[in-house]
């Protein structure tokens, strides 16, 4: 006997599939054949890692490398590439074709930029998504290990993040703006930087 479909049941798996989606953008990034994103962006592609063999170099270039520079065009996936890798680094999950540098252990990283309102509306809605909407940048909100913490002076703006690293431990990623970041790095023991910034020639 055929079970009946139950219509609410239907829309209450539909609406759980979609949340879960629009909150894991990690873990659909890279797909090993095209895919629809389904956190938000309806009419988004991710294509297929076959497709973005430049990224894919750069993160394998991590293994050798120390410094590492993703120079190209605009739009390209330059920032995202970047996310994608800072993401991995803080919580310790890399996808299984993964190549590059892995960190068995929490990381403390930096991210610098020129001013924290412009770190606000692309680097830290990319990581964590916009205020209210923690979760729904590169970060999933599982692996969020507290509230964000907020920085002074840039409203919705945050300073750090907390996450969950796959040892059992927490890495602590931190955003601030170029001349703060500058005497960051006289004084801390960072395990990883990434400077974001925008060329103008």
């Amino acid at each position: 006997m055929q079970a009946r479909i139950d219509t609410e049941e239907l829309l209450r798996l539909d609406a759980e599939k979609e949340i879960r989606e629009r909150f894991n953008l990690f873990r659909y990034v890279y797909p090993d054949q095209d895919n629809i994103d389904f956190s938000g962006n309806a009419n988004r592609i991710l294509y297929a890692r076959s497709k973005y063999l430049k990224h894919i170099d750069f993160f394998k270039a991590g293994l050798a490398h120390r410094q590492r520079l993703f120079c190209a065009g605009n739009r390209v996936g330059k920032s995202f590439a970047g996310l994608y890798e800072l993401t991995c680094h803080i919580t310790g999950l890399y996808p299984s074709w993964w190549e590059g540098k892995r960190f068995h252990r929490p990381v403390t990283v930096w991210v610098g930029g020129f001013n924290l309102k412009m770190m606000k509306d692309s680097v830290m809605a990319g990581l964590v998504g916009m205020k209210g909407a923690f979760g729904t940048g590169m970060l999933p909100k599982d692996l969020f290990a507290s509230d964000p913490t907020s920085a002074p002076g840039v409203p919705g703006a945050i300073e750090s993040v907390n996450a969950k690293h796959a040892s059992g431990g927490i890495s602590t990623y931190s955003l601030s703006h170029m001349i703060q970041a500058l005497q960051l790095l006289q004084v801390l023991q960072l395990i990883l930087s990434c400077l974001m910034k925008s060329l103008h020639y």
